[in-house]
């Protein structure tokens, strides 16, 4: 591994204390991983700060909300499609008659999957406590069954832990098991995931972060959710607890086509189903290019996965470096206060900000730009490294075909250069487009502001001049053709 990255790293401790300073959240862990190698792994801040405190622990046990989604149920779902018990485009009806109403007749698994079934985000925990007591697994089920529609099956996407609830109850009528059970013997104790579980035992108490008071006491073992909690913990939206140490294995696992240590917990289909865009920019379980996609930052590749929590854990992992972050914070502790978003964004510009090296510029991290640029903010983000990152270091020349004032053409080509070309040397590498459309996006979203302009020869294709901006690996448009 390459010492410059692993010195970048070393800036993680500075912005996780500058927001816990911030009042951000009290405590932390985050850990870093690339293939089979663990490269950082530090806890900050305190696990519980009100009414005692109490220090934060690598080994510390996290609530991690809705990565919950991801990491429990769909890739339960998922093993019994790898095992034929189940299919994606099986329908909801099929397994809970009573759902197959209010527009939801034709809801079929892969939409609650991609949170593009049409159920609403969330229901009143409040009002179904207030009627039925807590906990009330049943009624929980009931009120989804019966809500109505609030669109065509796929045709929105629509974030909701009713489709995950809706889908561990679809997981115990084939299995005879709650999601609890059926995870921990299929996913979790081979992979020995120890403290992973969806409710911890009383002596690993002592470990567990703290979330929100309630009642005059913090939550630590019990699941932070209010629908969770009237499924009595047990919930397909939220519930399981874990560890940094234990999560970086379900990423390597992930990251190794579903199988670890010689255990094959799902089939390479499988995995990619859970990882790859489906609908929406939504694979089936974690997010690849949807709006919520922001965490994986504005350099992880495009084929990169990721997603959240509401108590303030999150996981991006990137296939094409095979390097995982993995957040916990205790956001949610004391007051259900707090904010995540500044060191998400500011953990994965460090983490997957690229080496700048031949050897780390894959296929993978070019395409990822083609469609990442759009977004302003990756935009600014490369703009500000181009005027601080190029110098000295390898970057690539990104050729683009204008004309004599310096405005640029539709262009015909898009070639490339390293700074190993002497002045002698340099010459086109031209990458024919499928075509100009194509090569026009490739120059709109990934050029960037010229640093430098230089005048080659007239393109033979247009008769236009040609120029060349210097831009970080990171930041070139893919290879076209």
């Amino acid at each position: 591994m390459d010492r410059a990255y692993r010195t970048r790293l070393s800036q993680i401790d500075g912005v996780v204390q500058e927001e816990i300073q911030a009042g951000h959240f009290p405590g932390a862990v985050v850990l870093v991983g690339r293939g089979e190698t663990v490269l950082y792994h530090r806890a900050f801040g305190l696990a519980v700060s009100e009414p005692t405190q109490e220090p934060m622990r690598e080994d510390t046990i996290f609530d991690l909300a809705s990565l919950t989604k991801p990491l429990a149920t769909a890739t339960a779902v998922l093993i019994l499609v790898d095992r034929g018990k189940l299919d994606p485009n099986d329908y909801v009806r099929d397994y809970l008659p009573a759902f197959a109403c209010a527009g939801k007749e034709d809801v079929q698994l892969k939409h609650l999957l991609t949170h593009t079934s049409g159920l609403p985000a969330y229901t009143d925990a409040n009002d179904l406590k207030t009627r039925y007591g807590s906990p009330c697994p049943d009624k929980v089920i009931e009120k989804i069954c019966s809500l109505k529609a609030q669109s065509a099956p796929g045709a929105q996407f629509r974030y909701s832990c009713l489709g995950y609830i809706t889908l561990a109850e679809i997981i115990k009528v084939v299995t005879g098991q709650n999601v609890d059970e059926f995870t921990r013997a299929n996913i979790y104790m081979p992979l020995g995931m120890r403290d992973t579980a969806f409710k911890p035992s009383a002596s690993q108490t002592g470990r567990i972060a703290a979330t929100e008071i309630v009642d005059g006491a913090p939550l630590r073992g019990t699941v932070h959710d209010p629908l969770a909690r009237l499924r009595a913990g047990v919930s397909g939206n939220a519930g399981l607890f874990s560890t940094a140490a234990d999560l970086s294995v379900f990423c390597r696992m992930l990251l190794s086509d579903g199988k670890w240590e010689g255990k094959r917990i799902l089939s390479p289909d499988a995995v990619a189903l859970l990882t790859t865009a489906q609908s929406h920019g939504r694979a089936y379980g974690f997010d690849v290019s949807s709006s919520y996609a922001w965490v994986k930052g504005p350099h992880a590749s495009e084929r990169a996965f990721c997603h959240t929590g509401y108590t303030g854990t999150s996981l991006v992992c990137d296939p094409a470096t095979g390097t995982y972050l993995i957040l916990l914070t205790n956001r949610a502790h004391p007051h259900d206060g707090g904010a995540t978003t500044p060191v998400r964004e500011k953990l994965a510009e460090i983490v997957f900000r690229a080496d700048v090296s031949v050897a780390c510029v894959s296929r993978a991290v070019f395409s990822r730009t083609r469609s990442e640029f759009r977004l302003q903010a990756a935009q600014d983000r490369v703009n500000a490294e181009l005027q601080t990152e190029v110098e000295g270091r390898p970057f690539y020349r990104v050729y683009r075909c204008a004309d004599t004032s310096g405005e640029f053409a539709d262009p015909c080509r898009v070639g490339y250069s390293t700074p190993a070309d002497t002045e002698a040397e340099q010459r086109w590498r031209a990458i024919r487009a499928p075509s100009r459309r194509y090569t026009a996006q490739a120059a709109r979203y990934c050029a960037g502001p010229l640093l430098s302009l230089r005048w080659y020869p007239k393109c033979e294709k247009c008769n236009l001049l040609s120029v060349f901006t210097s831009i970080e690996a990171a930041a070139v448009p893919p290879p076209c053709g």
